[in-house]
Formats: C-alpha cells, structure tokens, sequence
C-alpha cells in the first residue's frame, strides 16, 4: 500500500480520508523572522489556539490537512507535530520557497552571484528534505511547492521550478503551487512538465481564482490537476478575488463538463500571522473573519449537491482526488 508522509511518520493514502489541500497554520510574510521587537509568536500562548484549529476541522470530517507554508513564510514542522499528535489529525508540510515578489531572495541570488550551482543545491534541498528529514529532524515532507509572481514567473522562480520537477521526478513526491493572483497557471504548468514532471503528480494552486472555464481547461488539458482551493477568501482586493459563489458556479462547470478527477479544495486559512500584528481596515477584517475552514464543508458542499453534482464526484473532490495524488 502507498504511503505519505506526515509530520508524524508515514501514513497509508487509503487512511487520509476528507483532505483539505491548502492551509496554513501559522504564516508570515517572509523578513517576519528579523523582525523582534514586536510581540510575535509564542508557543506557550499560541499552540493552544492552533490545536482549536485543528480540531475544528476535525469537528468537520477532515482526517488531513496540507500546511503549504514554506521555509520563508514561517514552516515548523514541530509546531506541528504536536498539533497533529494532541488533535489525533493528520498533518503533511511541504518543501519549497516562496515567489520572488514577497521572497527573501539574496541568500540564493548571493551564492549564484560567488559561483554556486544553486540549481543543485535547491534540488538537494527538495530531496533531502523528503527523503531523509527537514533541519535536525526526521519529519519529512509530504509534497513539494514552487510559487510565482503576479503575471509573471522570473528567472529566481525558474531556478525552482527546474529543480522542483527534477525532485518530484526522482523521490516521486508531487508539487503544489502558489500562482500569484490565480496567474500564470499555465506557465507553471508548461515549465514543469518541461522539466520532466509527471502531469497527475502536479497541482497548480489557487486556481479558483480565475473563473474563465476556458482557459482553466487549458491547464487541465495538459493532465495536472487543479486547486479550488482558496473557499472562504473573498472581497479582498490585495489578493484579487472572486466571490465564493462565483468560484462555486465555475467549480459547477468543469464538474458538469467532466473534469472531477482533476481538481482539490481547500481554503488557504492562515490562523496566526507571524511578525508585527496587522492594523486591519474594516473591509480586510470582514475577509479575516471569513476565512473559517467551515467554508467548504457548509457551504460548497451542499450548493455542489443542490446543482446536481453527483455524491460520488464529491467524494472525489473530499477524498479520492487528494489520496491518489499523494500516494
């Protein structure tokens, strides 16, 4: 049988059960970790708050979760491990680095600018980091990520890229993605197969905010699979979003047309930002307080059910799509 790996030892696919593809308990803009003058993360204070999390998904039929924060946004893989253990809920974290746009860039662009074969050494990063264990530890990544820029993919992202399908090609682990603004999907999907990654092991994420059918049948017309998986993120103009019920209406269309083998939801819920707290405005608070993993559970679910999708397509979409993508 097929296994994963969590952040508590590997797991068989056919043990995930309902998954949600896209979270993040804790996240922070890289730069967050230099800035300590401010009040930031406290395990003591914040680990209980981050189990609530956990077991509220619990609460509502999920069995795993993807942590898709990356090593310049904040990912601890010991954090959580103690959620996952305390809550009895599977936990699978990622390998990767975030987009040039937002990303800490100079540690790489330095040791290319001294001579360095950094597309090497990001793809040892990559295989390491799932094969043998992330840091000092023996927790090994489920999945590996790559991300890319606001209409654009920049040449530090392809170095990623390259890499990334390379690993995914040789430990078998597939790729999640962050398309910046639901751009350039299709790019990375074209970079990525040219690399030699395996269509059904590629998931280009955030998907679901695009709602032009055609061009999102573009991308799954190469085989990879795509991500609905920002449910619960709306009326938020930095990150250029639909409503949830267009991205619903769109999830109905590719349904009804035949592509429910090729798609995953989630929510992408940060639950505790690391770094100086955020002065939110009325508006950017409204989104915060609407970002719950009860989303797609109580609400994408049964508008699914009232437009006639099948109850064994939602299984796909809940449990059988994640389990076969990560086997």
């Amino acid at each position: 049988m097929a296994t994963v790996n969590t952040v508590t030892g590997p797991v068989e696919v056919s043990d995930l059960g309902q998954t949600s593809m896209h979270e993040h308990f804790v996240y922070g803009f890289p730069g967050h970790q230099f800035d300590i003058s401010v009040d930031c993360f406290k395990e003591e204070r914040d680990l209980p708050i981050l189990i609530k999390e956990a077991e509220l998904f619990k609460s509502l039929g999920y069995k795993t979760l993807v942590d898709a924060s990356v090593v310049d946004t904040g990912r601890n893989p010991e954090l959580l491990k103690k959620i996952s253990e305390t809550v009895g809920i599977n936990i699978i974290c990622v390998s990767g680095w975030y987009a040039d746009m937002y990303a800490a860039t100079s540690y790489w662009v330095g040791r290319a600018s001294m001579g360095a074969d950094i597309d090497s050494e990001i793809y040892e990063s990559f295989v390491t980091e799932t094969t043998k264990g992330i840091g000092f530890t023996d927790i090994k990544a489920g999945m590996l990520k790559i991300s890319t820029s606001f209409n654009q993919i920049t040449d530090y992202e392809k170095h990623f890229i390259s890499a990334c399908a390379k690993a995914s090609r040789d430990t078998g682990r597939p790729i999640t993605t962050h398309a910046d603004g639901s751009t350039m999907g299709l790019e990375q999907a074209g970079l990525l197969l040219e690399a030699g990654a395996q269509p059904e092991r590629v998931l280009i994420g955030h998907m679901c905010g695009c709602t032009d059918t055609e061009y999102l049948k573009k991308i799954l017309a190469l085989g990879v699979n795509i991500g609905f998986d920002r449910f619960g993120i709306e009326g938020f103009d930095f990150m250029m979003t639909p409503t949830d019920e267009e991205r619903v209406t769109t999830l109905i269309a590719l349904l009804k047309d035949g592509y429910a083998d090729q798609i995953m939801l989630g929510h992408d819920t940060v639950k505790i930002d690391l770094g100086r707290p955020f002065k939110l405005s009325p508006a950017a608070q409204k989104f915060k307080d609407h970002t719950t993993p009860r989303v797609v559970v109580e609400f994408v679910l049964p508008r699914l059910r009232e437009a006639g999708i099948s109850d064994a397509d939602i299984e796909k979409l809940m449990v059988g799509n994640p389990a076969k993508f990560l086997a």
